[in-house]
């Protein structure tokens, strides 16, 4: 999908913008996502990062039916992901009965 490509580069470029800063000044690299968007039970204060923004990469790539398989973007929710997959008779191997719950946020455990 052109579009997902165009985000993925926009986010590839701000992280080489970040790559050639000043080591002495460069602070560290995190997500825009407010700490309030998260599960997890830690604070985090991004004060002093760069941050680099992820909030539109929240699409359903596809769903292959023939290798069970789903490929999505870290921001789609586990409420978008089950519907589309129980629309074409598939689920996920485990789900959680939180349907705000992004993809992403799940593989990194916030």
């Amino acid at each position: 999908e052109e579009a997902h490509l165009e985000r993925a580069e926009r986010i590839c470029e701000a992280v080489k913008l970040w790559n050639r800063l000043d080591p002495e000044k460069k602070k560290p690299l995190r997500t825009s996502r407010s700490g309030n968007a998260s599960h997890s039970v830690r604070t985090s204060n991004k004060e002093g990062s760069h941050t680099i923004y992820l909030g539109d990469l929240n699409s359903i790539l596809e769903i292959s039916e023939e290798q069970m398989t789903i490929k999505l973007e870290p921001g789609v929710t586990v409420g978008q992901a089950t519907k589309a997959l129980t629309a074409k008779g598939l689920q996920l191997k485990a789900t959680l009965e939180m349907e705000d719950a992004t993809i992403g946020g799940l593989v990194m455990a916030t």
